[in-house]
């Protein structure tokens, strides 16, 4: 069954400054698992705000982009093989504006 690891659990990020966020999962298995990345129960869909990307070594990405307050909240990645799957959660705080930022 696939092995899914993360190095980084929990991210910060600040509303409306155009900021992205990558989240990172590692993963291992033969075969080697598909990857889906998953928000409030639905799968994520590549888009503007959602770019997934796939480097060697096992490692999926989801960068998050153009953090809106509402952004923030639970995100999990899943591999999934023939043998089983596997999840990971990732959280991600966004931080509204700061007041005297002018």
């Amino acid at each position: 069954p696939p092995v899914l690891s993360v190095f980084q659990q929990s991210f910060n990020a600040t509303a409306d400054y155009q900021e992205s966020v990558t989240f990172t999962c590692i993963t291992s298995g033969s075969p080697d698992p598909l990857v889906t990345w998953h928000r409030k129960g639905k799968q994520l869909e590549p888009s503007d705000k959602y770019i997934f990307s796939r480097l060697e070594g096992g490692r999926s990405m989801l960068t998050i982009r153009n953090i809106r307050q509402a952004d923030g909240g639970t995100f999990s990645c899943n591999a999934t093989n023939k043998a089983g799957s596997q999840e990971r959660d990732l959280f991600l705080k966004v931080f509204g504006k700061d007041v005297n930022d002018h």
